[in-house]
């Protein structure tokens, strides 16, 4: 039995129809979270401005690349505890035979990079969404020295 013309035309209308809008539903999702991961991260790398400051004016023309947080591994997670208090989230026994510790902490997130972009130091956890803060020198509005930045988690 064959279909009339009209009703092939309206079964590929709709058949395209609802491909575009999947497509369309697709590209808002991924958007909404590319975005949200984004603000998220941006919200949290705004807590260490002030270790930016502090990495601008510990900065040595003649010597750069920060070689005292980079010489001991652990001078750089000192160096993050000095500049951001966190609150510290026990495990706990789920008492199903697991236990459960809390997010990852921002420190494992955080990295440096010099001016170049290359790193110095590497996240411990490495995500697809990056955000980055400019280390600049006392006085100056450009060129930055270096950036901190943040990597997000696989997962928002």
């Amino acid at each position: 039995m064959t279909r009339s013309l009209t009703a092939q035309f309206f079964f590929a209308f709709v058949a395209s129809s609802m491909f575009i809008i999947a497509m369309l539903a697709a590209a808002v999702i991924w958007s909404m979270h590319d975005g949200f991961a984004r603000y998220l991260l941006h919200e949290e790398l705004g807590m260490f401005a002030g270790m930016a400051e502090t990495l601008g004016q510990r900065y040595d023309p003649e010597n750069p690349h920060w070689p005292d947080l980079t010489s001991d591994p652990n001078a750089w997670q000192d160096f993050v505890a000095e500049h951001y208090a966190h609150p510290k989230i026990e495990e706990n026994d789920t008492g199903l035979g697991e236990t459960v510790g809390g997010p990852p902490s921002l420190e494992a997130k955080l990295f440096l990079l010099n001016q170049d972009g290359a790193e110095i130091i590497a996240p411990q956890i490495r995500g697809d969404v990056v955000e980055t803060l400019p280390i600049l020198l006392p006085g100056q509005k450009e060129a930055p020295v270096g950036w901190v930045g943040l990597s997000s988690v696989a997962d928002v």
